[in-house]
């Protein structure tokens, strides 16, 4: 016969798991709280940060300085050319006007999202709810 079975605990042996072992000690590991798992799951989804903007002589965005999500984390400043972003909001990603916060790797100041607007004479680049025949993304420093 087993010494110690379901059956034959003692008082102050409940059966939970513990933070010293499965059994025999009173301190025991409790579930995550739910306002710790918020803070991980309701992240605002978006793909890219445009930090300041350099214009051609005709008004037409040259590039722009960004940073890209790279999984959970995000690149150092990348210079996108205006083929390579328009194909990216092209394909879906959401990029926004914003800086990064000083001392925080990860979080930003989030101002206006980048929209692609079709025109006759192809696409234009404009923030918020902004209507224009040429690329102008306001409140976005220039270069």
């Amino acid at each position: 016969m087993a010494l110690y079975s379901l059956r034959n605990r003692g008082v102050a042996q409940s059966g939970q798991r513990t933070a010293f072992g499965t059994r025999g000690s009173a301190v025991q590991i409790r579930p995550p709280r739910l306002y710790m798992l918020k803070a991980l799951f309701s992240r605002n989804n978006f793909d890219g940060v445009v930090e300041a903007v350099h214009y051609n002589a005709d008004g037409s965005i040259d590039w722009v300085r960004a940073y890209e999500r790279r999984g959970p984390t995000w690149s150092d400043r990348v210079l996108i050319d205006r083929d390579k972003l328009v194909a990216r909001l092209a394909a879906g990603k959401r990029f926004y006007t914003g800086k990064r916060r000083i001392s925080m790797a990860s979080e930003f100041d989030l101002y206006a999202p980048l929209r692609l607007l079709a025109t006759e004479n192809g696409h234009v680049l404009v923030t918020g709810g902004l209507k224009a025949s040429e690329d102008q993304l306001a409140g976005v420093p220039v270069i």
